[in-house]
């Protein structure tokens, strides 16, 4: 029974780690996109997804040879996904607004979940995650 549930809190910090890599990464594109083009942003906002990438890798790394994170990381890791869905949020919510105004965006506008899931699905992530 215990193995259950140690399993199943492996597979959701597994989860939050993923989450947030692959939601900072596209943040991070964005904002960049945007100063590049001179429609504004905040570079230190671009140094702080850097930052959070670089830490999500060693905690990564990390829970490949452990069990599941410390409390401390997997609270604040929580607290960064919050952080991010927000982020996302006003970044979905602006895009949708111009492609109503100007045409269809160029890529489908998806919810946070399903923005942030790998490619081939949690479930063989998991399993290639080991």
């Amino acid at each position: 029974m215990f193995s259950f549930l140690k399993n199943r809190l492996r597979k959701e910090h597994v989860k939050l780690l993923k989450q947030n890599e692959l939601a900072a990464r596209y943040l991070l594109d964005f904002s960049e996109t945007s100063i590049e083009s001179g429609m504004g942003g905040d570079p230190e906002l671009v140094k702080t997804f850097v930052l959070m990438l670089g830490e999500n890798e060693v905690f990564t790394d990390f829970l490949k040879v452990n069990d599941e994170l410390p409390s401390n990381v997997s609270k604040d890791q929580m607290s960064i996904n919050g952080s991010l869905r927000r982020l996302y949020d006003e970044v979905l919510a602006s895009r949708k607004m111009f492609a109503q105004q100007f045409g269809s965006a160029s890529e489908p506008l998806l919810p946070f979940d399903k923005k942030s899931c790998p490619h081939e699905g949690w479930k063989i992530h998991y399993v290639h995650f080991g």
